[in-house]
């Protein structure tokens, strides 16, 4: 057997303790001297509802309880104890949480996360990048706490003692006039929140000078819109990260945002890559292939489902598939192309839906966008088909002469091979996850539902 490619990260490796829990290690560490009456966690909501830096003594001790309360589950009534005591165990052995995954190719499937992986998320981020995990960091979030991202960033202020706002009801406006109200420094989002602050003028019209970077999450942010958040926000970093509910992955930094756009980074601290084809063979340098990836943060499973864990633990060595295409730059970088499962087989050709989506959601009036496969039978073969929405200013008698604008645009700006064939639809309501990225398995093309051009 070839030796492996194996790709590592440039960054110093952090040293992650097998004898504590995930409490514990909070209580055990102020890593920027942080003042005990501090605020550190705040309902938007509920502005009365917070956390000190001090409290966080009391919630730990709570551990399960506290998380619940926090979460918004249930009440913390019961007396504070000691934090769970794994002296004498594993905490890569002992569960903390359980999140579900996306669901974006399938259905989503019970991560169990230990203790460990917890811990690692934090150190991780801390060594990988610390301008992004420390006591000066002030951050309105919205996404579901429920998800990786929300226990992550919960978890955030109990270690870097930054202020995280949360928020329970997100609309944009709300969300942009919060982070004016907090001066926030970061704006942590998925990729539909950008493309709207794009395309809104009222963002435009608030004081956002607070902001450094915006951290997009969850899906490939397009290059265009990236460019017009630097256009409105000139001072402002976009930078991207990739990772799953399973394990974080990569980080772009503020440093290299301009000169490696559109990249996700590089390997983030303890992190392993190989890139490998169809048979799980490693691919030359700088050629596209399945990432496989290795690191702390690597969940310990799906709970009581084996031929999901068969599947993403190949070789049961601790290297796990993700699913996702993408190729690394003689720099490091890891640029991504697409869900495996979602690219479209064009007559022999690989064509990506999150190319095309880009294209889409440059035209002015797109707000939305999602691509699939449909399949052909005059030519056998699958062929992409587009679906967008509009801005609201945009009249239904408007729509179908809009359609046709859009797929003329789009078809001018691909390569043969990449034309939407099988054309351009109207969609009022994307199907997405409760993190906001698109489900492409739900687009009505996938679920066998034909639509008329309005």
């Amino acid at each position: 057997m070839p030796t492996p490619r194996i790709y590592t990260a440039k960054y110093p490796s952090t040293v992650i303790r097998c004898d504590e829990s995930f409490w514990g290690f909070l209580l055990r560490l102020n890593i920027d001297d942080t003042l005990p009456d501090k605020v550190i966690l705040q309902e938007h909501e509920r502005p009365e509802r917070f956390l000190t830096y001090s409290s966080t003594a009391k919630e730990v001790g709570l551990g399960a309880a506290a998380l619940r309360d926090v979460l918004g589950l249930s009440p913390a009534n019961q007396p504070s104890a000691p934090p769970l005591d794994l002296s004498q165990g594993d905490n890569r052995r002992f569960p903390a949480v359980i999140c579900f995954s996306s669901g974006t190719s399938g259905l989503p499937k019970a991560a169990v996360i230990s203790h460990h992986n917890l811990i690692a998320y934090l150190l991780v981020a801390r060594a990988t990048d610390p301008t992004m995990a420390n006591s000066e960091q002030r951050e309105v979030f919205y996404a579901p706490l429920g998800h990786i991202y929300g226990v992550f960033m919960s978890s955030l202020p109990l270690f870097s003692g930054g202020y995280v706002r949360l928020m329970r009801d997100y609309s944009l406006h709300k969300y942009i006039r919060a982070a004016t109200e907090v001066k926030a420094t970061t704006l942590r989002v998925v990729p539909p929140t950008v493309v709207a602050m794009v395309k809104d003028p009222f963002v435009r019209q608030q004081d956002l000078t607070s902001v450094r970077t915006i951290s997009c999450a969850g899906a490939v942010l397009a290059q265009d819109i990236i460019s017009e958040v630097r256009n409105m926000m000139d001072k402002v970093e976009v930078v991207q990260g990739y990772g799953m509910t399973e394990g974080s992955i990569t980080t772009l930094k503020r440093f290299a945002a301009r000169r490696k756009l559109g990249s996700v980074g590089r390997l983030s601290a303890n992190v392993q890559v190989r890139i490998v084809d169809d048979e799980l063979e490693d691919v030359p340098e700088g050629t596209p292939g399945e990432i496989m990836f290795s690191s702390p943060t690597i969940f310990m499973g799906y709970k009581n489902n084996e031929d999901a864990n068969a599947e993403a633990f190949p070789f049961k060595d601790g290297w796990m598939r993700t699913g996702d295409v993408g190729r690394l730059d003689s720099d490091g970088y890891l640029w991504l192309t697409d869900r495996k499962k979602d690219l479209i087989k064009y007559k022999g050709n690989q064509v990506s839906p999150a190319e095309l989506e880009s294209v889409l959601l440059s035209h002015p009036q797109v707000t939305e966008a999602g691509v699939c496969a449909t399949w052909d039978r005059s030519q056998e073969t699958e062929v992409p088909v587009g679906y967008v929405n509009f801005q609201s200013t945009v009249a239904v008698a408007d729509h179908e002469r809009l359609l046709k604008e859009v797929h003329d645009y789009v078809n001018e700006r691909v390569s043969r091979a990449k034309r939407l064939r099988g054309g351009v639809f109207y969609l009022e309501t994307f199907p997405r996850n409760h993190s906001g990225k698109l489900l492409r398995k739900d687009l009505p093309a996938r679920r066998g539902i034909l639509r008329a051009k309005l």
